[in-house]
């Protein structure tokens, strides 16, 4: 993760912001959404830094690139959670199963380790035309993020020897330029208790949003079988991306410990580097957790076309190799999301393939 001290480096006012029109809409109606005061605010040529209470948290747009012929942007957030993160006697392995496991609970973004520090990432990637709809996505993913480094922070450092971790990790905690530490949290992270949560009690509101039928369709157009039945609010496909066997769920309402339901979509592969390994081995666990890494990179850094809201861990035991998992909480859900997830899923799919099979050939770095 990028040093949390050089992100808080701004000071100036929205002037600073050095992006096109569109990315520069879509970083304001984020900035709108969080319902962020200026005061809290350091703008950036690519966007901005925030605090809701002691943690920072980066916004940035880049783009547009051409993918297909399309203008396309990436709009991402990264929260800056804990610093002095070192496995305890050296031992890597243990540290990045803890970090698996948080993962593999939120569904809602990805928790990585880079350089000594712990963060919470996400990144979606946008046209002109679907803007409003992503910035809203973005926004409410960040909000959840920070939401969760702010109420986790302590009890990580309280409990770093159940993570893995050597003594000397602390909160990441960043001053806001020009003003010191904030003293008060933002009244936005009381939304998950009064919005998110009583929402997830309830179904959705919105008609439509948990329709399953448009999913499906686009699922048959690429699977080698599709079962489930949408009426029922689940769809199962299984299909072959060259040597991968991938399986697509969807559950138009499932539980989630922290936000109640929502809707969640998975992809199952099995890596060939598991292949050779035991099910449930320290190696095939090794292998699932390399590839893991390479595919969470890959979906924050390369230029794709997917929506980065979740993380790839290892199945429980690595017997079916990874899978990745987002949720989306019902009081996010509109109709087309179901629609958006598929077609997810199936990049999500073909993108991963060239990596999978080339880190197993020893094609790809």
């Amino acid at each position: 993760m990028e040093d949390a001290d050089r992100r808080a480096t701004g000071g100036a006012g929205r002037g600073a912001l050095r992006v096109d029109a569109e990315a520069r809409a879509a970083l304001l109606a984020v900035h709108e959404r969080l319902r962020i005061d200026d005061a809290w605010t350091a703008w950036h040529a690519d966007g901005f830094t925030w605090w809701a209470h002691r943690l920072a948290q980066r916004i940035r747009v880049e783009g547009p690139h051409d993918v297909g012929g399309r203008p396309t942007y990436w709009a991402s957030f990264e929260t800056a959670t804990l610093r002095g993160v070192v496995p305890a006697a050296g031992d890597d392995r243990a540290l990045r199963t803890s970090v698996a496991r948080l993962n593999r609970a939120a569904h809602l973004y990805e928790i990585h380790l880079r350089g000594g520090r712990l963060g919470v990432r996400g990144r979606v990637f946008f046209r002109p035309e679907t803007r409003a709809f992503r910035a809203r996505l973005l926004a409410d993913r960040a909000l959840l993020a920070v939401t969760w480094a702010e109420r986790q922070a302590d009890a990580l450092v309280a409990g770093a020897h159940r993570l893995g971790l050597a003594e000397g990790v602390a909160v990441d905690a960043v001053p806001v330029p020009g003003r010191g530490p904030r003293p008060d949290a933002d009244a936005m992270l009381g939304a998950v208790d009064a919005v998110f949560l009583p929402l997830g009690r309830e179904a959705p509101r919105t008609a439509g949003a948990t329709d399953l039928r448009a999913a499906a369709d686009v699922l048959a157009g690429a699977a080698d079988r599709v079962g489930g039945d949408p009426a029922e609010g689940a769809v199962d496909a299984t299909l072959r991306e060259g040597d991968l066997v991938a399986r697509v769920t969807l559950h138009a309402q499932a539980d989630h410990p922290g936000l109640g339901r929502g809707m969640l979509a998975r992809v199952h592969l099995r890596p060939p580097a598991l292949d050779g390994a035991a099910p449930g081995s320290d190696a095939a666990h090794d292998a699932a957790l390399d590839a893991c890494a390479t595919l969470n990179e890959a979906s924050w850094s390369m230029p794709w076309p997917v929506l980065h809201v979740g993380a790839w861990t290892p199945d429980r035991d690595a017997v079916e190799g990874v899978a990745y998992a987002t949720f989306h909480p019902n009081a996010t859900l509109v109709p087309g999301v179901a629609h958006a997830l598929a077609y997810d899923a199936l990049g999500r799919i073909r993108f991963a393939h060239p990596l999978l099979v080339g880190r197993a050939s020893g094609d790809v770095n």
